[in-house]
C-alpha cells in the first residue's frame, strides 16, 4: 500500500470495521467517502423520509410521483408521459 492510511482503509474493508457513522441517522460506513456520499445524498433538503412506504430517498418530490402518478414530461413526439426529466430520451 502507498500509505499507513491506505492500508487501514483497505483492511477495514475485510474486518468490516465502519468507524464513520452518520450523525444523522447512525449508519455506518468503512470508509470516510462513502459517509460524506451518503449525507449529500439523504441528508440534504432535497431528501427526506416517504410518508407512504417510510423509506428514505435522496429526492423525495421525485419519489412520491411513484405514488401520486404523477407523470409531468411529455414527449413531444409520442406523447409519452414520464416522472423524470431523463426518462425522455428515445
Amino acid at each position: 500500500m502507498k500509505s499507513r492510511t491506505a492500508l487501514n482503509v483497505h483492511i477495514s474493508l475485510h474486518t468490516n470495521k465502519k468507524q464513520n457513522i452518520c450523525s444523522f441517522c447512525g449508519t455506518a460506513f468503512a470508509m470516510k467517502g462513502n459517509l460524506q456520499t451518503h449525507i449529500r445524498r439523504m441528508h440534504s433538503e432535497k431528501s427526506g423520509q416517504c410518508s407512504v412506504c417510510l423509506k428514505t430517498f435522496s429526492d423525495l418530490k421525485v419519489h412520491m410521483r411513484k405514488h401520486t402518478g404523477e407523470k409531468p414530461y411529455v414527449c413531444g413526439t409520442c406523447n409519452a408521459a414520464f416522472t423524470v426529466k431523463r426518462s425522455l430520451a428515445h
